[in-house]
């Protein structure tokens, strides 16, 4: 949460000063390029996850692009039948609809809590390819954790949700 309030910040004083579209545009990529390669370097996590806000800027702007044209883009999706996924009005997969409606519980636990679990679980599986396709090992275990990861925040969030603890996604009486 601290982490998106710095952004918040940041992305105001970014509009406040540039003012154009463009500006913020190039801006976006240049944090965006800062961001990776501040991760590629190694670079440990700043104070509140600040360093975020470099790789989470970029989708500010897309959010900002989109609020500012929005008749324009409708107009032009709606002309061309394009149904991207993109924007959220046109989401149709149930299982990333659900996530977007309790995305709280997913940003919140899954890199402080959830992540280190996962990685600990996917690290003492030994795949047999992991020797002669280290790339191909990295992605199975990346996707394993993703997997892990969305499968135990899901089971969290419907206890959540179905118990006494629905005050803890905000949620009080019969809501």
């Amino acid at each position: 949460m601290a982490c998106l309030f710095f952004l918040n910040l940041l992305f105001f004083l970014a509009v406040k000063c540039l003012k154009k579209s463009w500006r913020l545009a190039i801006l976006s990529v240049a944090m965006m390029i800062l961001g990776l390669f501040y991760y590629k370097e190694g670079g440990n996590p700043l104070l509140w996850n600040m360093d975020a806000c470099l790789m989470a800027f970029p989708f500010f702007f897309a959010g900002y692009f989109y609020k500012e044209r929005h008749v324009v883009l409708d107009k032009y999706l709606d002309d061309r039948r394009v149904s991207p996924v993109i924007f959220s009005k046109w989401f149709t997969i149930l299982p990333l609809r659900y996530i977007g409606e309790h995305s709280l519980l997913y940003f919140a636990w899954h890199q402080t809590i959830v992540m280190p679990l996962a990685w600990t679980v996917v690290s003492h599986i030994q795949l047999p390819f992991s020797k002669t396709i280290p790339w191909a090992a990295y992605g199975i275990s990346l996707a394993l954790q993703t997997v892990i990861i969305l499968v135990f925040l899901t089971l969290c969030n419907e206890m959540m949700r179905r118990t006494k603890l629905r005050f803890m996604l905000g949620k009080f009486g019969d809501d």
